[in-house]
């Protein structure tokens, strides 16, 4: 799995909005089961520009594939994005402040669990009354 999988789907969910059909697998289509219909017969109103970015997009070999959102947003797209996000080392950042934050969050609950644990008023205790205490013969 990498970023040519999120190719493969977003690729895959475009084909299926603008055709509104689903495209079948990768793995029935490398078997020869079934073949990707060009998204142009199906509706003829999409752009070459489209057309191949979505094609390229779901080709059935990894490699073949744009390998990052980025390449094939911009095929899409038919000019440079600039989408620093998906470049930008930040996202690891948020990873770490989300992980501190769960941490923290985990902390104060197991806190607020034992607080109430140690202010809690123990059960009453159960003193048998005379008739259990009898041995019966």
């Amino acid at each position: 799995m990498g970023a040519w999988s999120d190719v493969y789907s977003l690729a895959a969910v475009l084909y299926w909005l603008l055709t509104g059909v689903v495209p079948p697998s990768t793995d029935d289509r490398d078997r020869g089961k079934q073949t990707l219909k060009s998204v142009t017969e199906l509706n003829p109103e999409i752009s070459d520009r489209v057309k191949n970015a979505i094609e390229e997009g779901m080709k059935i070999k990894p490699d073949a594939r744009p390998q990052t959102v980025k390449k094939w947003l911009n095929k899409l797209g038919g000019y440079r994005l600039s989408l620093d996000c998906f470049d930008s080392p930040k996202w690891g950042a948020v990873g770490a402040i989300a992980g501190i934050v769960a941490a923290l969050g985990t902390v104060a609950g197991l806190y607020i669990a034992w607080m109430s644990w140690k202010n809690s008023t123990p059960s009453p205790q159960v003193e048998p009354t005379p008739n259990q205490l009898k041995i019966k013969n």
